[in-house]
């Protein structure tokens, strides 16, 4: 059985801080802190190639990882999504598309944009 994630990755200094992974029911399937090593053996377990991985630059989240996956569905490269051609931030998306503040003050949180980009995939199912 195919199973979509939603991916998240946060940078402090192009570094990985946090990774976040939640499921179709937005459930959260892992959630760890400075420990991207950990992440990748981590999703090398949970997600499997026929897998579906959504999120929001999900190249450049899977690069800082050290890990790759083929069956990606991109919300900053969706044609539907790209406001007259350029990209948006997800942020942005989420309010645009949901009617969600996923942006807390200035606080960045993860697991909210993990969460944002499974629901706009959802909507969309591309």
């Amino acid at each position: 059985m195919v199973r979509i994630y939603a991916i998240n990755c946060e940078m402090v200094y192009n570094k990985v801080s946090r990774v976040t992974l939640v499921d179709e029911k937005f459930n959260r399937v892992l959630d760890t802190r400075n420990m991207p090593g950990y992440a990748v053996l981590l999703f090398k377990e949970i997600i499997n190639e026929e897998d579906v991985l959504v999120g929001f630059n999900v190249q450049k989240d899977l690069q800082a990882l050290g890990f790759s996956h083929s069956n990606i569905k991109d919300m900053a490269t969706h044609p539907a999504l790209l406001e007259s051609g350029e990209i948006e931030l997800l942020k942005n998306l989420a309010f645009q598309e949901l009617g969600l503040h996923i942006l807390e003050g200035d606080k960045y949180n993860s697991v909210y944009y993990a969460k944002a980009a499974m629901d706009i995939y959802k909507k969309y199912s591309f």
